[in-house]
Order: C-alpha cells, then structure tokens, then sequence
C-alpha cells in the first residue's frame, strides 16, 4: 500500500511505540527510503520529525493500540482519539478488530489542548444586560480575576480604565480610584462571580437593587474599620507578611532569567514547520560540525546563507536551498544574524578581522553569533569588535558532536547580548536541544573549556582502562558490557569504547580540536592557579597521540597512543 501526502499513518522513532500520524512529506533525512516519512504526531504539542511508517490498517489496529498504551497511557490514546475523527466510515467495525477495543475508541472524545491559565482569565461571552442599572456598566467578571468578592460596578467613563486593570499582569486589587467594590479581600485565586443579565439568573431588578446596597454597606464598614486602624486583610495573612512571605501566588520563572546558572531547553522534537516562522540567517564555517548544523535551519525551514574557507562542497546543503556567498561580509549583508563556527581562536578571529570579513559589512541592526570554541580573551575581542560597529554580539559554542550536530541536538552554551539570545531562540530550537544563558561574554567560552577537559579526562582512562585489560590477558568486549551496565555506563563509553573494540576511528570530533581544548583549558588553570593535574596527565597522552599522526581520527584515537602493539614497545 503506498502512503503518500496527508496520509494518516502509524509512525515508529527508536524506543518508542509506534504513534498516530501525519504525512508531511517525504522524509528529509532519508528522501530516498521507502518505508520513512517526515511526519507530524497527533496529540498534545504535535511535533515534527522523520520516522518509520506504515500504513493505518484494522489487521494490525488492535496490536497496535495495546502496545501505545501500555507505553504511553493516556497520552497515546489522546492521540488515537485524534486519530478516530480521520478513520475510514465503517473501520472500527472491521471483524480484524477487537469489538470492545473499537467501542472503547468510538466512544473517545477528540483530545483538546488546554490553555494554560494566565493572570487573568480569557473573555467569556456573557449575554448582554437587558435591564443595565442606570448610569453603569458591569463588568464581566470572566475578564478579570481579580480578588474581588462582589461584582465590580464601572462608571461609563471610567469602562476603559477596567481594561487596562484587566491587562495587569500580577494578581491583586483593582487599584483605579473609578473601580468601585468591596474591600473585602479573598484568597488571590478565587475569581470575580461571572455576572449574567438579570433574565438569565432569573434576578427581579428589586433583588439586584438589594445585592447592591448590601455591597454599599460592607464598603462603609470597610471605611469605618480602617478609619479605626483596624484592616480587611485576614489575621494568617497579616502573620504571614509579618514573616516576610505573601498571600500572591509565586511569580513564574522567567525562561530567559540573566543568571549564570538558568537555562532554556529547546523543543526535543522540532516544531511544526507550517507554524515556525520564517528566519533569514548567515552561517560561516562548514566543517563537521557547522555543516551539520546550517542544515538543521534549512530543515526547519529557515532562509541560510553560506559561506566557508575552503568552498561549499556540501551538496545536500545546497540540494535544501542553501544560498552560497563569496566573502563573510556577504553573508553579513545578506542576514539579519549570522552564526560563526570554524575550528580554532585564530580561525575564528580571522573570518572576523580579514579584508572582506565581518566587520566590513556589520553594523546597527546586524547580530554576530559565534558558535566556535575559543578562550574567553578572544570571544571579548571579538565581541569589542562587533559592539565598535553598533551590533549585537553572543558566544554560543556547542557540546556534542558530529551525531548530536546531525540529530539537532546539541547543548548551546550562550553568553553576552540577552536580547540577541531571546532573538536566536529559533534557530538554537533547531540545533540543539538545550540552551544556557550564562551571563557575560567569556563565561560560555570558559564552561565549555571545562566541559571539554572533563570529557578528554574520561576519554584518555577509558582507553586507559581498555589498554589495560587488554595487557591483561582480559576481554575488551567483556569490560565494555560490564562498564554499560553500571554507573559509568554513558553515551561516551558506548561511542568511544565501540570504535575501541573495531579499532575504527573516523572523526566524529578531531583529535586535534580535543587537545586544543585541553590545553586552553590548562592555560585557564594557570591564569587562575587552579591544579589540574588529572587533565595535564591526559592532555599529554592526546598530545603523543598527534604527534603519531592521529590528529584528524576521532579523539578516541587516543587509545592508539595507550595500546601497547600500537606504540611499537
């Protein structure tokens, strides 16, 4: 059965059940695989990705549902109720599927997103007043949540004022002097009683008429309370103000907050391209690394001008609609932010500094992001550069490599402009799949130092340990099971140790780049005379391991400067 555009399907992602879905489109990873689809899945926050996919059919329906929602629960049926409303008439009825099970199903509600609550409530139509109080307008009190325990009477001229109270965004008194009520105060998160015209609550206008001078009564008394130094506010709630707390619910967290340690994770599935909206972005340096990752902003459909050193030679880049410029400064040009990645501080430097770079053609309004890794003096020189011409400024290198670049999902690791940061959101969702703000220029490129050397530090004992058992008489494949069931077990142990028993090692991330870091990192430690005696150990090991010609292997080639047989002892 072919499946084409707009067909719903059963998707599978690794370690996943399959999942109900859309066809998009023909997979953009793999065009050429028969059996994948670049697909959306139903339900919840409906993201995007390439996957497995075979067709919705009653002989396999019923297994199907019994592994999702073993599972996933309730949130796979969610989306097998968005998936009945797109059936076949007569397909639950089908004799392949259980009777119960497509009872069950036909009787599901289709899954709706809840809206998150916010300060205030969002406006619910209310029938017009067929009787209005003379001289006044009630508000609808679905459009304020504010602590009221009575329903809050605004003046004609004063009916505009009542939306600017409803735009606040913290929970507390109406404090417009026009915005007549009860004192009375209630719990913040207790809302206005919703006021209907007087037909629908069945109210005479003699009732409503008692209600509000009942109100009038309890505003004077308020008055007479405070006019005696007494207060409305509850006796637990005055203790507590006392202790320094409050009655407000706790403010939301900002995602963006400019603190060293908070952070922004990225959607793990990319969002809908047919929503995302369309960015225009320059990206220079094409290596493994910024190869990888200008293709992920033309997946997610993003405009990406290109440019590297020694030529675009990347075809699937240009077969996604990369558009290739001749000099930095054109990408600069071009591009409302262009991000940078290239292999060392002086490579960086140079696309910045050389004759037809970056700032011959940056300036106010242009934003420069530079995902390479470097030392922390030269991301400040580079960024004093930049600000002397007006624009915006943020070091973003990445930790992951060459699979993580692929799969979009790196860890960003981001410093300087806020403001830049907040813009970059996009295209960061479309790289990796967290990003840390991490205050001022310097510290993202000093973490990632640190980062690295730790991740250096565990690569050189682990080829250690590998050398080791093989001198011992010992089977490597046998330490390599055991380490993947303890605690050491990593993504790091399963990619280095693999490539260690096939003595296999193309460059996922160069040797050459991993003893850069190391000795920047090293030179870190002086600056601050900080030991690092473990990271100088095994930044000597990376180092004999260049030297033996190993530098353009996977880091984990170190493990050639450990063997033995490999040594020539």
């Amino acid at each position: 059965m072919s499946i084409a555009e707009g067909d719903y399907v059963w998707a599978k992602l690794t370690g996943h059940p399959y999942w109900p879905s859309k066809v998009l489109g023909a997979s953009i990873t793999n065009p050429d695989d028969s059996l994948e689809r670049h697909v959306q899945f139903l339900g919840g926050k409906k993201p995007v990705g390439d996957a497995k996919v075979e067709p919705v059919i009653p002989e396999t329906f019923d297994k199907r549902i019994r592994a999702g929602k073993k599972a996933k629960g309730q949130t796979f049926m969610k989306s097998v109720a968005e998936l009945k409303q797109h059936l076949p008439h007569n397909f639950l009825k089908s004799s392949a599927i259980n009777s119960k099970s497509a009872a069950r199903i036909e009787s599901m509600e289709p899954h709706v997103p809840r809206r998150k609550p916010t300060a205030f409530s969002v406006p619910v139509p209310v029938p017009a007043l067929t009787k209005p109080h003379p001289g006044s307008c009630i508000a609808p009190s679905s459009e304020m949540n504010c602590a009221r325990t009575s329903p809050v009477i605004i003046s004609p001229a004063s009916k505009a004022a009542s939306s600017v109270v409803a735009s606040k965004k913290s929970v507390g008194f109406a404090s417009d002097s026009n915005v007549q009520s009860s004192s009375a105060a209630i719990p913040a998160n207790r809302s206005v009683p919703r006021i209907l015209s007087l037909e629908a609550t069945g109210s005479t206008a003699t009732e409503s008429r008692d209600r509000a001078a009942k109100s009038d009564a309890l505003t004077t008394e308020s008055r007479k309370r405070r006019a005696n130094g007494a207060t409305d506010i509850p006796v637990d709630s005055r203790k507590r103000r006392a202790n320094g707390t409050s009655d407000a619910p706790a403010a939301k967290k900002s995602k963006t907050a400019p603190a060293d340690s908070t952070s922004e994770a990225a959607f793990a599935t990319p969002r809908d391209p047919a929503t995302k909206p369309r960015q225009k972005y320059g990206f220079l340096g094409l290596g493994i690394m910024g190869s990888e990752m200008a293709a992920n902003l033309l997946k997610h459909n993003h405009d990406v001008v290109v440019w590297n050193r020694s030529g675009v030679k990347n075809d699937d880049l240009l077969a996604h609609g990369a558009m290739v410029a001749d000099t930095p400064a054109d990408v600069i040009s071009r591009s409302e932010i262009t991000f940078a990645c290239v292999s060392t501080p002086e490579a960086a430097k140079e696309i910045v500094m050389r004759k037809d770079g970056v700032l011959q053609a940056i300036q106010a309004g242009k934003s420069y992001v530079d995902m390479s890794t470097v030392d922390a003096d030269t991301a400040k020189m580079i960024c004093n550069m930049i600000h002397s011409k007006g624009a915006k400024y943020l070091e973003a290198p990445v930790s992951g490599s060459k699979r993580p670049a692929q799969e979009g999902q790196l860890v960003i690791l981001a410093a300087g402009d806020q403001d830049l940061y907040n813009l970059a959101a996009p295209a960061f969702h479309a790289m990796g799949k967290t990003h840390f703000y991490l205050g001022d220029v310097g510290n993202a490129a000093r973490m990632k130092l640190v980062v690295n050397m730790i991740m250096g530090s565990m690569t050189s004992a682990l080829c250690e340990g590998m050398a080791l058992a093989k001198e011992a008489g010992l089977s490597q494949k046998t330490l390599y099971e055991i380490l993947l069931q303890g605690a050491l077990n990593s993504k790091m142990v399963q990619a280095k140790g693999s490539a260690i028993l096939n003595e296999e090692f193309p460059p996922h991330f160069p040797l050459k780049h991993q003893q850069k870091d190391m000795r920047l990192a090293l030179a870190l430690g002086d600056e601050l005379q900080q030991p690092l005696p473990v990271a100088a150990s095994a930044n000597e090991t990376f180092k004999r391991a260049k030297q033996q010609g190993y530098g353009d292997h996977d880091m984990g080639s170190v493990y050639l400067a450990h063997s033995r047989d490999l040594r020539g002892v």
